[in-house]
């Protein structure tokens, strides 16, 4: 909580994790991802400002029932990535509230 990473490949990245609370961070200018989620299940990433990176949050196919939610990411290539596309009915992973522009699969971001 309240950290601030800045130019790296990754901001934070999570590997086979349960139940992390990853919450009001500053992420600016790191390479590939600010946030990334790997095997990572029943996690909840809210209230977090991150931009200037590849993908502002990236969430890989084998991570599920993880909450995204009231982050702002803006001035990524990609804001919110949920596995490339994938669908989030089928990894459940819910995405609400995020000010953002740009999501893969569309439709993630509020504004």
């Amino acid at each position: 909580m309240q950290n601030e990473l800045t130019h790296n490949s990754i901001g934070m990245a999570s590997h086979s994790s349960n139940s992390l609370e990853l919450t009001e961070n500053l992420m600016t200018g790191n390479v590939l991802a600010g946030i990334t989620l790997v095997t990572t299940d029943n996690s909840l990433i809210s209230k977090n400002d991150i931009r200037e990176s590849e993908n502002g949050i990236f969430v890989d196919p084998e991570s599920n029932d993880n909450r995204i939610e009231s982050n702002k990411a803006q001035r990524n290539r990609v804001d919110l990535n949920n596995a490339n596309g994938l669908a989030t009915n089928i990894d459940q992973n819910g995405f609400s509230d995020n000010n953002c522009q740009i999501s893969n699969p569309s439709g993630l971001c509020t504004s």
